[in-house]
């Protein structure tokens, strides 16, 4: 090959449009093989090509070789233009032990050079060597510029992210050298740039000073997606949810279009939104659904669904927003699921109460698609476990299948070193107390090298839920001396107060909550009306009601059933009809409330009313009313409630069954019990209970009847 072809391949080859990227890597390097195969003499804008066609591809094996022969050649081992494209190559390939060795040897440092190295450094995880260098960079007499700016802000950020160090200090020590760096941009007079003030405007955000993001994102003369994505992530971070979600609107009315990015972080803000709504009243996730939909349809028509990290976006903002189906529709039409793909579908499954077919995908990734679990795949997958086990508990069933499979995974995750993190361990405490296993909840409690809020509210909620309510409350002590605890916390200690009578550590909780202001919270302040009842004090219920200044159907539930655990079934119908007055239709859980105050009461026309008024009964209330009719010795209503139910296949707990045998006994029912006393020994029930429940049937007739002969009535025979 002549000279003059090189050159001319060389030129048709800086033509080359940016379209034809892949094209242009394989003519790089099919012409530099050329050149070697010929034995012709290289040049440097065949070097520098080829160079760069193996940075752009990430081909570190040919750049290796291009490399050695480039060293060989006197000619060229000395070029600047070609060590500072072997500095790229190595450092966009993460092998920075060989960009040092490059950026050691070359005879001048250029800010090229500078800037080169210290990007590398930032995007293999290294940002405090970043900083070193570009420190050094600085007393070494190179000036920094734009890119070298950006590059040292982005390793500021990327310290961020650092794991093993305090949260909040890590921030504000990243924040005071973000400062410190915007000062110097300011001196050189780059604080304005838009790459470089975009830098600062997610430095800012991401360290939690969003008055400093949006003062400088305010000052930009000129703003890019970039910017603009920056300052709503942030937002979102932050928990302004609903102001990122304007500055999106505003975004696009100035005419700048949101890229995948932004998608991902509006979507997101819609899911904290949504998550929000759910700890107050859960009435608004329809809008923040509807809200993402209308996201969705825009971002599908940008070509954006696809991407991977829109596509968790997307199915996170349906899960949470109680789309499951829909969130199931994105993730079959995503191709190449990666890990965290699989991760948001489990747990979305698991948080709207399908843990079984959470934890079948749980088993599908790994036997299917080959993906080994990470820690928040086994935090969804134990979720699963819990929601099961939740599902069991309300069914009167036994715990055992979802236990025996969450020390299954719990093994899992202790084989791949996931148990240290704090999540998986948080999860796990979770899982073991709603399977009723506190025992090996506490070991995982006290195995653990941390704690945060979470572990002690956990643990003290499934102490309170498992009939453990003292153990719960002498950890809520020591929780205090590590911990301030927050409205869950709160919540788990007021369960075990109510469940011990306990009115005065209640009171004492309660100036507790008003200390820190949350007594505005709906669900803490259902929480104490439940307190309240449970301790007989319906007064300070009331007040606690009448204090709450958005009254939902929860705070109206958590009153009526205050007043239905006083057995005070009169004023639970009032407070029923006061609620239907001020227009607030009373749910499952307020109607459950009142058929057991009714069936204390032995109003069966006003229960059975309530019961008729229930779109969608639970076993719960089946058992309830049950629970009312047996009561009432109408006895062959009660059994046609519960074979109805066995008829819909639906999963009759044993306990109805034995309402109905404790009921025969009363009422001297010998038929209605032996009915009853077959229908739990086909059950697979043969505790004690149910024979001494029996025994009871026929000593109930036997009793009868020595009465009547006592009272001188005729008897056969």
């Amino acid at each position: 090959m002549t000279t003059s072809q090189v050159y001319h391949a060389t030129d048709s080859f800086d033509k080359l449009k940016p379209k034809n990227r892949r094209h242009e890597n394989k003519e790089a390097l099919k012409l530099y093989d050329q050149l070697q195969h010929d034995g012709a003499r290289h040049s440097v804008p065949v070097i520098l090509a080829a160079l760069k066609s193996c940075s752009v591809s990430r081909d570190i094996e040919t750049g290796m070789k291009i490399h050695a022969n480039v060293v060989s050649g006197s000619r060229f081992h000395t070029n600047i233009y070609i060590l500072n494209s072997l500095l790229d190559l190595y450092s966009k390939c993460g092998s920075m032990v060989d960009a040092q060795l490059v950026f050691d040897r070359m005879p001048v440092h250029t800010i090229v050079s500078w800037n080169t190295i210290i990007k590398g450094y930032t995007h293999s995880g290294k940002g405090s060597l970043a900083l070193d260098l570009f420190s050094s960079m600085q007393q070494q007499g190179c000036q920094p510029n734009s890119r070298s700016f950006v590059a040292a802000i982005g390793a500021v950020t990327s310290l961020l992210a650092a794991e093993g160090n305090d949260e909040a200090e890590n921030k504000l020590n990243c924040l005071e050298k973000g400062m410190a760096l915007h000062s110097s941009a300011c001196k050189a007079g780059y604080d304005l740039d838009m790459f470089v003030a975009s830098s600062l405007v997610d430095l800012y955000a991401k360290s939690g000073s969003m008055e400093d993001s949006r003062r400088l994102f305010d000052r930009m003369k000129t703003r890019d997606v970039v910017s603009w994505t920056a300052l709503i992530s942030g937002y979102v971070q932050s928990g302004q949810a609903k102001l990122a979600l304007q500055l999106l609107h505003r975004m696009q009315e100035e005419g700048c279009q949101p890229n995948a990015l932004t998608y991902g972080a509006a979507l997101n803000a819609c899911t904290k939104l949504a998550m929000e709504d759910e700890e107050q009243d859960g009435k608004s996730k329809l809008i923040y659904l509807e809200k993402g939909r209308e996201l969705h349809s825009r971002l599908a028509k940008c070509g954006y669904e696809a991407d991977a990290f829109v596509a968790s976006s997307l199915m996170d903002m349906y899960s949470n927003c109680g789309s499951i189906r829909e969130a199931r529709q994105v993730f079959g039409r995503t191709k190449n699921h990666d890990v965290v793909a699989w991760n948001t579908i489990i747990m979305g499954h698991a948080q709207n109460g399908d843990g079984e077919m959470a934890l079948e995908l749980f088993y599908q990734m790994q036997r299917e698609a080959g993906l080994p679990p990470n820690a928040r795949t086994f935090v969804a997958a134990i979720n699963a476990c819990a929601a099961v086990a939740s599902k069991e508990k309300e069914a009167g069933g036994k715990k055992d299948s979802s236990l025996e499979r969450g020390a299954a995974i719990h093994s899992q995750a202790m084989e791949s070193g996931c148990c240290r993190d704090i999540f998986v361990a948080n999860s796990l405490i979770d899982m073991y107390s709603k399977c009723g296993s506190l025992e090996e909840a506490r070991r995982v409690f006290d195995g653990m090298e941390q704690r945060n809020i979470v572990s002690w509210t956990s643990m003290i909620m499934g102490y309170a839920e498992n009939n453990a309510a003292t153990f719960a409350l002498e950890l809520y002590e020591q929780a205090g001396s590590h911990l301030q605890p927050n409205a869950q916390t709160f919540m788990a200690a007021l369960k075990a107060c109510g469940d011990l009578a306990a009115l005065d550590a209640g009171k004492r909780l309660h100036s507790q909550i008003r200390e820190r202001n949350l007594d505005s919270n709906p669900l803490l302040a259902c929480s104490l009306i439940g307190f309240y009842g449970k301790c007989g004090d319906t007064a300070a219920a009331r007040e606690v009601f009448h204090s709450v200044a958005r009254k939902d159907a929860a705070v109206w539930s958590a009153l009526i059933a205050a007043y239905s655990f006083q057995g005070d079934a009169a004023g639970a119908l009032n407070l029923l009809e006061r609620m239907r007055e001020e227009k607030i239709r009373p749910d499952g859980v307020t109607l459950l409330s009142v058929l057991k105050a009714c069936s204390h009461a032995g109003l069966v026309d006003a229960g059975l009313e309530c019961f008729r008024e229930i779109s969608s009964p639970t076993i719960e209330h089946y058992t309830c009313v049950v629970d009312l009719l047996s009561r009432a010795n109408r006895l062959k209503q009660a059994v046609a409630v519960a074979e109805r139910l066995a008829a819909q296949k639906r999963s009759l707990p044993a306990a109805v069954w034995m309402t109905i045998l404790a009921a025969s006994a009363k009422w001297k029912d010998v038929d209605t019990g032996r009915l009853a006393f077959e229908k739990l020994r086909a059950m697979d029930r043969e505790e004690a209970s149910i024979y001494i429940a029996m025994a009871n049937v026929y000593s109930s007739e036997l009793a009868s009847h020595d009465s009547d002969v006592a009272a001188g009535a005729p008897t056969v025979g």
